[in-house]
């Protein structure tokens, strides 16, 4: 029994031109940035602990697509059978490398950063 897999890729149209190929980069470390920030409550100092935090994950899982040898190798095979994490291996073995995601990966972590001091400073005010 084959599993039939769905997928959207180049079904709809790049509305956001070249800015799109790394949109999902900015948006994933800048929004769970927040996310985590947002459940956490957290103050200035726990507020760069979650940046670096996220900005860690989202380099190396950006440089494994580039470097996947290690990925490759302790990914488990039970990830197979789980929903999400059955796409893991192909996210580093056919995953595209591109310099202009890290830099949107720095850029949504500065801008989710000076967002988290700004509601920190509005909260102090309070």
């Amino acid at each position: 029994m084959s599993k039939i897999k769905i997928s959207l890729y180049g079904t709809f149209p790049n509305v956001f031109g070249v800015i799109g190929n790394s949109l999902p980069d900015f948006l994933h470390v800048f929004s769970f940035i927040l996310l985590t920030a947002g459940l956490l409550s957290c103050q200035k100092k726990g507020s760069l602990i979650i940046c670096l935090g996220w900005f860690s994950v989202d380099f190396v899982f950006e440089l494994f697509q580039k470097f996947n040898a290690l990925p490759l190798k302790i990914i488990p095979t039970w990830f197979n059978g789980i929903p999400f994490l059955e796409n893991t291996e192909n996210y580093f073995s056919r995953g595209t490398f591109d310099f202009i995601d890290l830099i949107a990966v720095a850029l949504g972590t500065v801008i989710a950063y000076f967002v988290l001091l700004t509601i920190n400073k509005r909260r102090e005010k309070a």
